[in-house]
């Protein structure tokens, strides 16, 4: 059950849902669940688990941004599978804000230890009982983390968390938190309005670094060339992305060459701050063997559309 209410301070939420819970219906109705595009009759495969994981999602997502303001969502995790509750409690941990609740109802023992048979006709408020009727049904509030607004300045590959919150579908936003929470590295590089950024991001931690036009095509040359290049390498690689004009004598030749060597000094000098962190891969190695070539170990996803002079 999902439901949205208008903070009121003078009406218990016990009553509330008392008089929710008095229609008699259940918390979850499977008829608004698909998978395949057929309605589901229960859950009892992971396809039928995945619809109502998305389905739950989306639909959380829907009300957290079409509510009028001072509307608070509240969700029941009675009733239903497990698999449910556990989908709404993700979604509102994923969706929902710190003012909304999610709740689920605790029967009195008494009623708890009838039989089952009992038990599954009875709808609260209901006369009859030796517990009162204010007593049958105790709200608990389940406490979930509002990652929205906990972590709302953090960055998941280089984009805003909220951001992924706000638009990705389900699946993208699950399998970037995902590689967040395993504290995968990843580096993008790519041009701005102000030059060229080397952006790095490690689970919920990003930073950026401002590279100069040399630096930046020297690392787009690495990554190009499949993270092993000299700078004879590079200095070709630069002329075919017509980035520079192709040497015509071979002092020329040398001077594009030692351009190269030194523009990955300052790339390296730049970005010796990754060494002390972990993130030597996301950093070129010095020219090493007999071939003097630079490496680059990590995977950087480059904007080659801001390779142009």
């Amino acid at each position: 059950m999902i439901a949205g209410r208008r903070h009121e301070r003078h009406k218990p939420a016990d009553l509330y849902f008392n008089s929710l819970l008095a229609t008699g219906r259940r918390a979850f109705s499977l008829g608004r669940f698909r998978s395949a595009g057929e309605t589901l009759a229960d859950v009892r495969s992971p396809a039928d688990a995945q619809a109502v994981d998305i389905q739950l999602h989306e639909r959380v997502r829907a009300l957290r941004r079409g509510l009028p303001a001072g509307v608070q969502l509240v969700g029941a995790l009675a009733g239903g599978r497990k698999t449910m509750s556990a989908a709404l409690q993700a979604a509102f941990s994923l969706q929902a804000s710190r003012s909304d609740r999610l709740v689920h109802t605790l029967l009195h023992p008494v009623i708890e230890e009838v039989s089952a048979e009992r038990r599954e006709a009875f709808v609260v408020p209901e006369p009859g009982w030796e517990v009162p009727e204010a007593e049958q049904v105790t709200l608990h509030d389940v406490w979930f983390p509002p990652l929205r607004e906990l972590f709302a300045g953090a960055q998941v590959d280089g984009r805003p968390l909220v951001a992924w919150l706000d638009d990705a579908p389900y699946g993208q936003v699950v399998r970037r938190l995902g590689d967040a929470a395993q504290g995968a590295a990843s580096a993008v590089l790519r041009r701005e309005r102000r030059g060229w950024t080397y952006a790095i991001s490690v689970g919920m931690h990003a930073e950026k670094t401002d590279l100069a036009g040399r630096e930046a095509e020297a690392l787009a040359a690495l990554v190009a060339l499949r993270g092993a290049a000299t700078a004879g390498e590079i200095v070709d690689w630069r002329v075919q992305r017509g980035l520079i004009v192709e040497p015509a004598t071979q002092d020329e030749r040398e001077r594009a060459e030692n351009a190269a060597r030194q523009a990955m000094r300052h790339l390296r000098k730049r970005l010796t701050h990754l060494v002390g962190r972990g993130l030597a891969d996301l950093l070129p190695s010095l020219a090493t063997g007999p071939e003097r070539r630079y490496r680059l170990g990590g995977t950087v996803e480059v904007d080659w559309s801001g390779l142009h002079r």
